[in-house]
């Protein structure tokens, strides 16, 4: 059995921080369940037991999930206790202090600068205490922190191309990006890199493939080549190609499943 809750951050955080969530598993063993990109960012605090991302075993206490291109498989091996924080895209910069891309997929605390190693420090305070309410609270206080630490922050610009892509669902050109920030190309994915871990086209092609994963999902009466038109790709080959990139298989075998998993 497996029990998850998320929880809203206070007004300070809210532009920052998706939720928070909390997680108990408490069998031996389910089946795989999977992480899908979204461009955000965040952490997972492991009070007990321990959890596998894509066959491999992660036992460290603390791990940081940089901005991914793929979805994660996660498996649990055994009963497990977890608290995590997800930002939203381009939020997790002025937290981990460091351009996203260093950050990778999903990574050992221990392999990272060690600005980044109080939030171990985090972690063991919070396997301390037990309420949900006081975990939220020793949460906000060591963000709050970092934030008013925090040397470099957005472009003032950066939230709003970010949301322009979001509500074009990942279809808007490059060239109104460049007009609306008053920017160069170079700089603009050199901004993108550093503080969200992408460029620019591949976050939108994340929020396209997000999107058609939605469509796929919804039982819509539209076969896999409107989808793919709808979503802004080219031809049903291409939307089948990215598609698997990020998802790790086809439309149609994403569909299968879902079919089956919601029906059976």
């Amino acid at each position: 059995m497996v029990a998850f809750h998320t929880y809203r951050p206070s007004p300070a955080l809210a532009p920052h921080v998706q939720c928070y969530w909390h997680l108990r598993h408490e069998s031996d063993a389910s089946p795989p369940r999977f992480m899908h990109p979204d461009a955000g960012s965040g952490l997972i605090f492991t009070l007990t037991g321990a959890l596998a991302l894509d066959g491999e075993a992660m036992e460290m206490a603390t791990l940081v999930c940089g901005p991914a291109m793929r979805s994660a498989r996660v498996e649990f091996v055994g009963p497990l206790e977890a608290f995590g924080i997800r930002f939203y895209p381009g939020h997790g910069y002025p937290f981990f202090g460091m351009p996203l891309p260093e950050l990778g997929g999903h990574r050992d605390l221990s392999l990272l600068p060690r600005s980044l190693q109080t939030f171990e420090a985090l972690q063991e305070r919070m396997a301390e205490v037990r309420g949900t309410d006081e975990r939220i609270a020793l949460i906000e206080a060591s963000l709050l922190r970092r934030l008013g630490h925090c040397r470099t922050w957005h472009h003032p610009d950066l939230a709003q191309l970010l949301g322009m892509i979001e509500r074009h669902r990942g279809t808007l050109p490059l060239s109104r990006l460049m007009a609306h920030s008053g920017i160069g190309q170079r700089q603009l994915e050199r901004l993108f890199s550093t503080q969200v871990g992408f460029t620019p086209k591949q976050f939108s092609r994340l929020q396209r493939v997000g999107y058609a994963r939605e469509l796929v999902k919804s039982g819509m009466e539209a076969s896999m080549t409107d989808i793919a038109y709808r979503t802004g790709f080219a031809d049903q080959s291409h939307f089948t190609h990215e598609f698997r990139r990020v998802m790790g298989i086809t439309p149609g075998a994403y569909h299968a499943k879902w079919w089956a998993m919601t029906t059976g």
